[in-house]
């Protein structure tokens, strides 16, 4: 393409700055839709809460317990020791506040999430195809076809990019760094684009196609690609093998510093299979232990060998698609000719028989 893909596709400090304008814009909506209704439930209370602090305490001690951390939980059950024998000290009250500000915190951040979604869902399906602060910065969102995303498409879209920014802790969207198409994880996802607004959208079509076509002749016909049911066991045996490293290495940690928070196992797990796959698949087996049992391989778009950044890449990738999928991600190549998993198609890489 003779264009620059600066020019065409929005990156990622642009869309940092759209995101802080569409940040405050939804931050006043929900600000604006928050506190009256507090005003109003604060009213309605306020007699009640000025002459019996008892039952504002146990009500969002009650609520909080949902929400909040185990050490603040230990406060709160001295509260309650407290509002039963009707000895309510300053500490208590103070504990008291502290907990109905919690709550009414949860409340917020709730009512920013719906909001943040109403926001970009309609916006995004409407006719100017971008936020407040996409159009601030002349950007738009499209579909693969180039073309303006259906409502439904919108509110996939939006649901995807709330999830990845949760689950990742906005990591997803780092790929916007590394990606010729600034896309971020929730593009990928999604199949969306973000574009700047005077691009010549015939370009984008061919850029598009010229891409498809040059992925698939990369590979001959006769590639195997590793099925379902010899990657399953393989990944059963691996998973095997990194269980059993991290329970004793678990097992010795504790042994040494006493008992851990519970989470360690699964964090010493994935650690674990990071240090037993990352270098294997890069190395000149390029596979792990058990793959090489069934004699399957991982190779990049060209069908070499990864490198160890995208043998990295790839099991970042792959631990976030099993998380935000909760595992459904991985059943993709039961239905792909190519046999390739989400994680497999967002890392552009293949399985295929050695």
């Amino acid at each position: 393409m003779s264009e620059d893909f600066n020019k065409i596709y929005c990156g990622f400090w642009n869309r940092c700055k759209s995101a802080l304008i569409d940040w405050f814009v939804v931050s006043t909506i929900s600000f604006f839709i928050t506190i009256p209704i507090i005003f109003i439930l604060y009213i309605s209370y306020f007699s009640s809460v000025l002459n019996n602090l008892t039952d504002l305490s146990v009500y969002s001690v009650g609520l909080n317990k949902i929400f909040v951390s185990d050490l603040l939980q230990v406060y709160q059950s001295l509260l309650l020791e407290e509002i039963a024998s009707d000895n309510l000290s300053i500490e208590v009250k103070l504990i008291a506040a502290i907990n109905s500000m919690v709550f009414w915190g949860y409340i917020y951040n709730i009512l920013f999430i719906i909001t943040l979604f109403v926001y970009m869902t309609f916006m995004l399906a409407m006719k100017r195809k971008s936020t407040y602060g996409l159009s601030a910065i002349e950007a738009i969102v499209v579909n693969k076809d180039m073309d303006n995303l259906s409502f439904l498409h919108s509110f996939f879209r939006s649901i995807i990019t709330i999830l990845v920014g949760i689950f990742t802790l906005g990591i997803g969207f780092l790929t916007m760094l590394f990606r010729r198409d600034k896309r971020g994880l929730h593009d990928i996802i999604a199949k969306t684009y973000v574009i700047y607004s005077n691009t010549n959208k015939s370009i984008l079509s061919m850029e598009a196609s010229q891409q498809v076509n040059i992925e698939e002749s990369k590979f001959k016909h006769n590639v195997e690609y590793g099925r379902f049911w010899t990657r399953f066991p393989a990944y059963l045996i691996d998973s095997f093998i990194v269980f059993i490293a991290s329970i004793l290495i678990a097992a010795l940690i504790e042994k040494k510093f006493g008992k851990l928070f519970d989470p360690f196992t699964m964090i010493s797990f994935v650690i674990c299979s990071a240090i037993y796959t990352i270098p294997q698949i890069s190395s000149k087996h390029q596979a792990t232990y058990a793959m090489r049992m069934f004699d399957i391989i991982i190779v990049d778009n060209t069908k070499s060998r990864l490198s160890l950044l995208h043998s990295f890449l790839r099991y970042i990738v792959m631990i976030l698609v099993g998380k935000l999928t909760y595992t459904l991600g991985f059943i993709t190549l039961l239905f792909r000719k190519d046999k390739k998993s989400l994680h497999d198609i967002i890392a552009k890489t293949y399985v295929i028989y050695k």
